[in-house]
């Protein structure tokens, strides 16, 4: 089944429904530093653009999944994406970056001239998050809590003293949701796999434990949180770039 079509199955069956049209994406300008246009093997240019996504309900997070994008100059020119959408991401949360790589002929040909960057970007919405204290125990007497949704979970010092790490156990299938691990006021991202989109709990492998590790190279962590948010929406939502010059972002003689 085409990654496509699964998605769009996927979206039918969501918990939540969410009006595409809320939802804006523009280019980042607070982030214009990271646009890039670099050359890269086999006279191809890479092309990173950051972008932001503004309309989030209130109490809600997003992952971007996948672009499908094209590149389109005023003169005609255009250069059109591969069908991967999850090809041409990099996502931390509601932080987005569509990076592509185009031939180093069409870029030499556009560069100069506003182009209209036009695609679809597809993402899930997250909510509902459920969180659990994980204590700290010894490696020797090591007794694993439940975390909603995430599984067994345990917290433990570095053997050398020099930091923290949290280790959980999930049977069977990966999960589906961000899970976000808090040392004291610290965050990091324990969970950054590629969203399911099947409408069954299935995958083609086999695993009879999943298991998912955070670590901390703090000198001292008094507490361990660990907050795990569901999956509530799968969204489609088009959008447009005008006016964005390419060498703009990029090395002028190319």
């Amino acid at each position: 089944m085409p990654w496509t079509v699964a998605f769009a199955i996927q979206s039918r069956l969501s918990k939540e429904r969410v009006d595409p049209s809320s939802l804006h994406i523009g280019f980042d300008s607070g982030r214009s530093s990271l646009a890039r246009a670099l050359p890269v093997k086999g006279d191809r240019v890479q092309i990173d653009l950051p972008l932001l996504i503004m309309g989030i309900p209130s109490g809600r997070s997003v992952k971007s999944d996948g672009f499908s994008v094209a590149i389109e100059a005023r003169d005609g020119n255009a250069w059109r994406s591969e069908p991967q959408p999850w090809g041409y991401v990099i996502s931390e949360g509601s932080v987005t970056t569509l990076q592509t790589t185009v031939p180093g002929s069409f870029y030499r040909k556009v560069k100069d001239e506003p182009v209209a960057i036009r695609g679809t970007l597809y993402l899930t919405m997250f909510g509902n998050p459920q969180t659990a204290r994980i204590p700290f125990e010894s490696r020797f007497e090591s007794r694993p809590v439940p975390a909603p949704g995430v599984g067994l979970c345990s917290a433990q010092q570095m053997d050398d003293g020099k930091g923290y790490f949290v280790l959980c156990a999930h049977p069977f299938r990966s999960l589906a949701g961000i899970v976000s691990v808090y040392f004291d006021d610290f965050r990091t991202i324990a969970h950054g796999e590629s969203i399911s989109y099947s409408p069954f709990p299935a995958e083609l492998k086999f695993d009879p434990v999943s298991l998912y590790l955070a670590s901390s190279s703090r000198a001292l962590v008094s507490t361990v949180l660990i907050t795990n948010q569901e999956p509530l929406a799968h969204i489609r939502r088009d959008f447009e770039l005008v006016g964005l010059r390419l060498s703009d972002f990029g090395p002028s003689r190319m």
